[in-house]
């Protein structure tokens, strides 16, 4: 085994379930696989590597394998799941909620809450500051929350009870 190969080998050690996992939360884990080795090749075939942070270099450019994915395949949201069990009702309407949130919160709720990278990495992979994700983070959950109702009224009553306090 050459050096390159040892080296490529490690890699995909220490971050092939990280990738997969961006795969399967920007797409769908039916593809993840397919996708994943894409990111992997490309990542290989470009010849450089970010040493210090490869994670966030290959979430980077699985994004962008991910975002040619979607564009691909369209852009209406995933069938509701089949089913009258409520959980599987639940997930079918988070899944078309989170379909309907805007590209940008959309990647970085599922780069942190789905596919775990740490704030930093998905910040690094999204090109944008810790402090931008987080807003996007924030603002995707307020979004999902509002859509599918949950919590609403109680963030209300708080908001209002913050003005009450001024």
């Amino acid at each position: 085994m050459t050096e390159e190969t040892a080296e490529v080998r490690r890699l995909l050690e220490r971050t092939g379930p990280r990738v997969w996992r961006v795969c399967a939360a920007l797409v769908d884990p039916d593809s993840a696989e397919e996708l994943a080795a894409r990111t992997y090749y490309l990542a290989i075939r470009s010849g450089s590597a970010a040493a210090d942070t490869p994670l966030s270099w290959l979430a980077g450019i699985a994004r962008g394998v991910c975002a040619e994915e979607r564009a691909r395949r369209g852009t209406g949201p995933r069938a509701a799941e089949a089913g009258r069990h409520p959980a599987t009702l639940l997930r079918g309407a988070l899944a078309e909620a989170v379909d309907r949130l805007a590209v940008e919160p959309r990647e970085a709720l599922l780069l942190t809450a789905v596919a775990g990278l740490p704030v930093t990495e998905a910040a690094s992979a999204c090109g944008c500051s810790v402090e931008v994700l987080r807003d996007r983070v924030a603002y995707a959950r307020t979004a999902l929350a509002d859509d599918l109702g949950i919590g609403t009224a109680s963030r209300r009553e708080d908001a209002a009870g913050d003005m009450r306090a001024c």
